[in-house]
């Protein structure tokens, strides 16, 4: 695969976000919803969803009555919304798991845009740990949470360095990759640096499939 090519899978993972925002809502608030034309079986859908945060940001209470608390520099607010996204993604992912939409639909993929990975090695073992404490298996669950994250699921990573190297308890074939651009926190344009650092020690056939072979499967793009 070309370098051009691959940089394209890069920027493409990172900001490509289907249209679909609204239908997955349904999806997780709704327990009885079953979207008509949903394939079922063979056909694969992929839904991309950037996991957004509540649009005001709680401030503590002052210390003390007298100091108001004032309005939060814009740079401030904006830094505490992209800190605390990716724990805005459990409650989307945890919903998708239980409620059963993922058994019903197994050729349904979702790709969690701008997640990050490390919260993801935790959030399985517990929920694992949890669905077995509640005998979830013993009430209609053929899979475990893990398994149907695996089979269907994925998560985005672009600075992450320690994340990595959990690797294995999301799944190697379930992380992509991306340069996060045009944001602020983006790699670019010193993404190569950035890859070098991330990638330090991760064997050559796992950083294949993160940085491009995961979405070229995924996304069905034929690669020489």
């Amino acid at each position: 695969m070309s370098a051009p090519r691959r940089w394209l899978f890069l920027c493409m993972v990172g900001t490509v976000v289907l249209a679909l925002h609204a239908l997955l809502l349904l999806v997780l608030d709704r327990a009885g919803f079953d979207p008509e034309g949903l394939p079922a079986t063979a056909s694969q859908t992929v839904l991309t969803r950037t996991v957004e945060t509540t649009p005001t940001v709680p401030r503590p209470a002052p210390s003390t009555p007298e100091v108001a608390p004032g309005p939060m520099a814009p740079a401030t607010a904006a830094a505490i919304r992209a800190i605390i996204r990716p724990a805005s993604s459990v409650s989307v992912l945890v919903n998708l798991l239980i409620s059963k939409i993922l058994m019903r639909y197994p050729g349904l993929k979702i790709v969690l845009a701008e997640s990050g990975l490390g919260w993801g090695a935790y959030l399985l073992e517990y929920t694992d740990f949890q669905a077995t404490g509640d005998q979830l298996p013993e009430n209609g669950y053929d899979l475990m949470p893990s398994e149907l994250f695996k089979r269907q699921c994925y998560l985005v990573g672009w600075y992450d360095r320690a994340s990595l190297r959990v690797r294995d308890s999301i799944g190697t074939e379930n992380i992509l990759w991306s340069s996060q651009f045009p944001q602020a926190t983006s790699t670019w344009p010193n993404t190569k640096a950035a890859l070098e650092k991330s990638f330090v020690g991760v064997v050559e056939g796992d950083k294949r499939k993160i940085l491009w072979e995961n979405a070229a499967t995924l996304y069905k793009i034929a690669v020489n």
